[in-house]
């Protein structure tokens, strides 16, 4: 399976880094998938989809320190697995669609240690389907589309999740006064 990977990647250190990377963190991520698909075949589908994910996306992740390749691991496995599980269960979720407002002026500021610190803080406060998808796109720059591929939820959901956890961010900042009610 890991050939299969690495024809996804054209340059030969990305290659070498992936190899590295698939070693480190597979059975990691097969325990992960475990604790909630308790099925080892299902959890290889999980598993596959984290590592096809961060193969189409190396050159963004390549250079991020191991911290932040593991979490983007993480965020891919979970998401992929209860997709799985919810996909057994036979259960169907439809959200209404919302538009998203821009976070450039966000981004900017994300540049000053403090306010990063402020903002990852209140990220890990949100509920995890918020917090996913603000670091794919905050964080690691996906794009939408690519962020509802990567968590297989519909783009209409990813950008709902976007908005309501941008909207929940603002709250959470603004109860430590590092959001002043401007835009974000």
């Amino acid at each position: 399976m890991l050939g299969y990977y690495l024809a996804i990647i054209d340059d030969t250190k990305e290659k070498s880094e992936f190899e590295k990377i698939y070693e480190r963190y597979r059975d990691r991520l097969m325990s992960i998938s475990y604790e909630i698909l308790a099925d080892s075949a299902l959890c290889e589908d999980a598993i596959s989809e984290a590592f096809l994910s961060l193969a189409r996306n190396m050159k963004k992740v390549s250079g991020k320190g191991s911290i932040q390749v593991r979490n983007y691991l993480i965020i891919i496995v979970r998401n992929a697995s209860y997709r799985i599980y919810n996909k057994r269960k036979n259960e169907l979720v439809s959200d209404c669609v919302e538009d998203i407002a821009d976070l450039q002026d966000v981004e900017a500021d994300v540049e000053d240690k403090t306010v990063q610190q402020a903002v990852m803080s209140a990220i890990k406060k949100l509920d995890t389907k918020y917090a996913d998808v603000l670091i794919l796109k905050y964080f690691y720059e996906l794009p939408d589309k690519e962020i509802a591929c990567s968590l297989g939820i519909s783009l209409e959901n990813a950008k709902i999740r976007l908005h309501r956890g941008k909207e929940e961010l603002k709250r959470k900042l603004s109860e430590v006064n590092f959001y002043d009610g401007e835009t974000i």
